[in-house]
């Protein structure tokens, strides 16, 4: 019987060690595996540091933006050309002597073949200041007596997409952003005037962007036009600022209409009274619109007041 109880002590102590030996093996295999995931230093240095941005391949230097040259490179240092006349082919809405500022530096004299770069990026700084959205580049070409050749690339819209809430406004979009197509080239300052405009017609928020217009030719753009719409408003004003003779505690309810008529119109009417209904009353009634389209506006309005102070 001793014997019996005493196998039995120690077969239950060796399945206590034998179990003990999995637990553990179990943590430090979970150990293990908790190790291999955490991070090291130099992993969160670089999960942390800020990321380096992208460097720029614009620099404006004295007033002139000047972009990235291939004949700059050094092997071209010691390549040296003569500077005489420079002539800027297709190019419109400037003429040549306004664009002389932009070479007249350099006419007469012997400089680096990179300087041809610094006479590109002046004229498109140029072209650019005047309202053009222009590329000016250096064509393969033989350079015979000092005469250059660059050539000029103009953006042109050729034709205008207008989506969104467009209602009550086609025939004057179509004025005013329609003149944008029908320049030879593009230029900012018409397409900020027309675009102004557009956005002056009461009611409406226009927004236009340009994208490539896929005709193949070079320079050819779209404007996207995004309209939005606020068809009525109403406004309610509180105040006691009037005289106390024909009392100070009065409102005005006031309520607008835009788009009536397609030609860029807004009617509006109104009414004020005192706190009693009684003292004063205040009536009126307009209506404007804008024929043409170079912004002329036309518009009128009636008031009637009666009080009994």
């Amino acid at each position: 019987m001793r014997s019996n109880s005493l196998v039995k002590r120690v077969f239950r102590w060796c399945c206590s060690i034998g179990v003990m030996a999995a637990g553990l093996g179990t943590v430090s295999h979970l150990t293990s595996d908790l190790s291999a995931q955490i991070p090291t230093r130099d992993e969160l240095e670089a999960i942390t540091a800020p990321s380096r941005q992208a460097e720029t391949r614009l620099e404006i230097d004295g007033g002139i933006e000047r972009a990235p040259c291939p004949l700059a490179d050094p092997q071209y240092a010691s390549i040296s050309v003569a500077i005489n006349s420079v002539e800027f082919n297709n190019l419109k809405g400037v003429s040549p002597e306004e664009m002389f500022p932009a070479w007249e530096v350099f006419r007469g004299t012997t400089q680096s073949v990179a300087t041809l770069c610094e006479i590109r990026d002046a004229a498109a700084t140029l072209l650019r200041n005047k309202g053009y959205l222009a590329a000016v580049q250096v064509p393969a070409q033989r350079i015979e007596d000092g005469n250059i050749r660059l050539e000029v690339i103009f953006a042109k819209i050729v034709s205008v997409r207008a989506r969104g809430e467009t209602q009550g406004a086609e025939s004057k979009l179509e004025a005013y952003l329609g003149k944008l197509t029908r320049g030879e080239v593009f230029n900012r300052f018409d397409a900020e005037r027309y675009l102004l405009l557009s956005r002056d017609l009461p009611g409406y928020n226009v927004r236009m962007t340009l994208k490539p217009a896929g005709t193949g030719n070079v320079g050819d753009l779209i404007a996207e036009v995004a309209v939005l719409k606020r068809p009525y408003q109403v406004d309610l004003l509180l105040q006691n600022l009037a005289p106390s003779t024909i009392g100070s505690f009065g409102g005005q309810l006031r309520a607008q209409v835009n788009g009536l008529t397609g030609m860029g119109d807004t009617t509006f009417v109104s009414f004020y009274s005192t706190s009693d209904f009684k003292e004063q009353q205040l009536f009126q009634a307009g209506h404007s619109f804008s024929p043409g389209s170079e912004g002329m506006r036309i518009g009128g309005s009636f008031t009637y007041a009666w009080t009994k102070p």
